[in-house]
């Protein structure tokens, strides 16, 4: 039997890649408040079902969870610095709307219901990070609550998926061009990064293991993370920079377990993470300042290997 599954945020970067990814296997849903993407993904996937509606729209995300198998909650506001300047825009969508879709999926019975959640949303300092991490509760509460236990309500974790336009490579790349130096955070901030088949495959195996499990947060085993430093050495030497404080709301290091939390392997590409027991991984494994280290050259290759 095919397998129905809605994607919230279905024309953003990760949603379209799931678009890619499921088309051919199953029938989708595709649910997003952009009129344009939504367009052109009608003219790849003309026999897919699509919903022109913001996840805050209760009735029309409802409508959209009917006779679901699976709901990939992927739709967020997610700039960190839009986050600071517009905190309840941001808290409407990413706490109201997320309420929205587990209370529709909850609803209509939808069997495995999974949120794509941020490295943001541990020990949050930006409101972008904060609306996830409440956004992550409310996701996780539903699967204990209700007199409907059939859905399994889990999230996926994760840091930054690289993406070839609009990157940081580009944005530096424009800069030099014009003659301009490139801006640069100081105290060195490293960060968490993976590429969009990793995000694909990690999304692909929580969904396999909420099979054997619910209300579950899951982790990438062994995300790797770069020096922001590192990467503009290999754009320009250092008097070619700008250097700047992080920006407001922006740590120093990332995190994916906080310190109360306790992570477990579940398959080699993830952890779950559990309250209870000792640590089987030293938490430093889940902090980008001490986490596999990629070098500035190895994100240009990615970076170029993404934009081929």
């Amino acid at each position: 039997m095919t397998q129905r599954i809605l994607i919230t945020g279905g024309t953003g970067s990760l949603g379209s890649a799931l678009v890619h990814q499921y088309a051919a296997s199953a029938s989708l849903t595709i649910l997003s408040k952009d009129i344009h993407h939504q367009a052109a993904l009608r003219k790849l996937y003309p026999h897919l079902r699509y919903v022109l509606a913001d996840i805050c729209d209760a009735a029309a995300v409802t409508h959209a969870c009917l006779g679901q198998d699976v709901v990939i909650h992927t739709a967020a506001l997610k700039r960190v610095e839009l986050g600071e300047a517009h905190p309840a825009e941001y808290a409407r969508v990413n706490i109201q709307g997320t309420l929205n879709v587990a209370e529709a999926a909850q609803a209509c019975g939808v069997p495995r219901c999974l949120m794509i959640s941020t490295d943001k949303a541990v020990e949050a300092v930006n409101h972008y990070g904060k609306t996830k991490a409440v956004a992550e509760g409310l996701w996780l509460n539903h699967d204990t609550t209700g007199s409907d236990t059939r859905s399994n309500f889990s999230v996926l974790r994760y840091g930054n998926v690289l993406s070839s336009q609009g990157s940081v490579w580009h944005y530096w790349q424009s800069l030099l061009t014009q003659g301009k130096r490139i801006p640069v955070r100081t105290p060195e901030p490293p960060r968490f990064l993976l590429t969009m088949d990793q995000a694909l495959a990690l999304i692909a195996d929580a969904l396999d293991q909420m099979a054997n499990r619910r209300g579950t947060i899951y982790l990438p085993a062994a995300l790797p993370a770069f020096s922001v430093h590192d990467l503009a050495r290999t754009f320009c030497p250092p008097p070619q920079w700008q250097l700047l404080p992080l920006e407001r709301g922006e740590k120093q290091h990332e995190v994916l377990l906080a310190a109360y939390e306790r992570a477990r392997p579940v398959s080699d590409l993830l952890y779950a993470v559990d309250g209870e027991g000792e640590l089987t991984m030293d938490r430093a494994a889940f902090c980008s300042r001490s986490a596999p280290r990629l070098t500035g050259k190895d994100v240009m290759d990615l970076m170029q290997k993404g934009a081929q």
